[in-house]
């Protein structure tokens, strides 16, 4: 019996050691991905467009970006608006430094700046040209402080766009672009030798330059919904010199004018010629001499 009981132990342990070994044998029955099988499911999600896709992959992604619109949507009207404000004036003033002065202090009332200020003068009008930029909050109680002080307005041009659409979109197209260089960054960190690098890198890099252009997007667009822009023209008339027409009808007063005035360039001109006349008064002189002697000669001899 106990040799019994022995073969009965032997054959147990036998057939579980086969067990053991024939689960060692198999492999897991969902084989682990390879990392280029995850580039490619990773990008295959994120194509540019005009890349073709296959049909569930285009119906998943149309309904992905419904998602999207709807999500963007619902936070939008959420979210605060985001509102770009800005604003011509045009109007003639009677002082340039005047106005220049308030629009000035007005800025500075209204936690403002002077971001351009240029003038230019030319033969009807001087003119001077000031950019304010403000808080967009601040935007409507500086207009209404320069309405107030303006008597009137050549042009008046005041415009609001709603961007908060634009502003919520890009934040969620950025997120997504990052999530994406996230998940590569983790592929490449796993990645065993240089062709899957390199793979990895050509993924990241177009990503990268995506994710600059819409954070300069959204830098600009908070820029210009944090500070509102209000462009003045204002300038004053220089008034035209009165023309001053000669009366050229005859009078005395003219004639004698004209007289003296013909007397005076004579005598200059004598002054100018004295040698000549010197010398002529000389010849003249010498003549009348030798006729006088000629005639006091002609007298003697008669008298003898």
């Amino acid at each position: 019996m106990c040799m019994r009981l022995q073969h009965v132990l032997f054959s147990s342990l036998l057939l579980l050691s086969v067990v053991v070994l024939a689960c060692q044998r198999n492999p897991n029955p969902e084989p682990a991905k390879s990392i280029s099988n995850s580039i490619s499911e990773e990008a295959g999600n994120f194509k540019g467009e005009g890349e073709p896709l296959a049909p569930s992959a285009a119906a998943s992604m149309l309904k992905t970006n419904n998602n999207n619109n709807g999500s963007i949507a619902k936070v939008a009207r959420q979210q605060k608006q985001k509102l770009i404000k800005k604003g011509n004036l045009t109007f003639e003033t009677d002082s340039l430094e005047r106005s220049s002065n308030f629009l000035y202090t007005a800025a500075l009332q209204f936690n403002g700046y002077i971001s351009t200020d240029k003038q230019e003068i030319n033969a009807s009008k001087k003119t001077n040209d000031i950019e304010i930029r403000v808080p967009s909050d601040q935007f409507d109680a500086l207009v209404t402080a320069i309405s107030n002080e303006v008597k009137q307005f050549d042009r008046k041009d005041i415009q609001v766009n709603d961007v908060t659409d634009q502003f919520v979109d890009v934040q969620a197209r950025l997120k997504t672009k990052e999530t994406l260089v996230e998940h590569y960054l983790q592929l490449l960190n796993k990645a065993k030798n240089i062709e899957e690098i390199l793979k990895i890198e050509r993924q990241i890099a177009p990503l990268r330059e995506e994710i600059e252009a819409m954070k300069g997007r959204l830098k600009w667009l908070t820029d210009q919904t944090s500070y509102s822009t209000l462009k003045v023209h204002f300038y004053r008339t220089i008034p035209a010199e009165p023309v001053v027409v000669k009366d050229n009808s005859p009078s005395i007063v003219n004639a004698f004018k004209n007289g003296w005035t013909g007397l005076v360039y004579t005598c200059i001109a004598l002054v100018n010629f004295w040698p000549l006349l010197l010398l002529i008064i000389s010849f003249f002189l010498i003549y009348k001499r030798m006729t006088l002697t000629k005639q006091k000669q002609g007298l003697n001899q008669e008298r003898f």
